[in-house]
């Protein structure tokens, strides 16, 4: 059976899609719809890869001088820009703070199955300076290279 979906209707309360098949038009619940996704999927949370120390180092990574920050098992989003892929990052920041800083992690051993803007991953790494070579995306942004020691979807334990 094949479904064509119409438009998204997103509120506050909930997010309905609304699809239409064999010429007849249903409005079904985003969750409804991804409990019968998964009974037939396999969980995207399982997947998990421990970087080989060994996976090659993309040559458009230019890792010059020592580690200057570490992070392990923290959320980030997928990104492409100056032809790498990159991890954002922003600190936890205490309750009424606000900040628009942010670490771009352009990653130099990024495994296939995470490339895709906009997806949600939980990782550790050892970042490297880029400023000679990755211009900030706004005042906040600091780029830097990335080498990945672990990456798995989303904020899973």
């Amino acid at each position: 059976m094949h479904f064509k979906i119409l438009y998204i209707v997103v509120s506050s309360l909930s997010t309905m899609l609304i699809v239409t098949c064999a010429k007849k038009t249903a409005t079904v619940a985003i969750s409804s719809l991804l409990s019968k996704v998964a009974s037939v999927m396999p969980a995207i949370d399982s997947v998990s890869e421990d970087i080989d120390s060994t996976m090659s180092i993309d040559s458009k990574c230019h890792i010059e001088g020592p580690v200057v920050m570490q992070l392990k098992e923290q959320v980030g989003y997928v990104g492409y820009r100056a032809n790498l892929w990159y991890i954002s990052y922003s600190p936890p920041l205490q309750p009424n703070e606000m900040s628009d800083s942010q670490y771009s992690g352009f990653v130099c051993n990024m495994p296939e199955a995470f490339k895709g803007v906009g997806r949600k991953v939980k990782f550790s790494g050892n970042y490297h300076h880029a400023y000679k070579y990755i211009p900030k995306a706004h005042a906040g942004d600091t780029p830097l290279y990335l080498v990945l020691k672990k990456i798995r979807w989303g904020d899973t334990n």
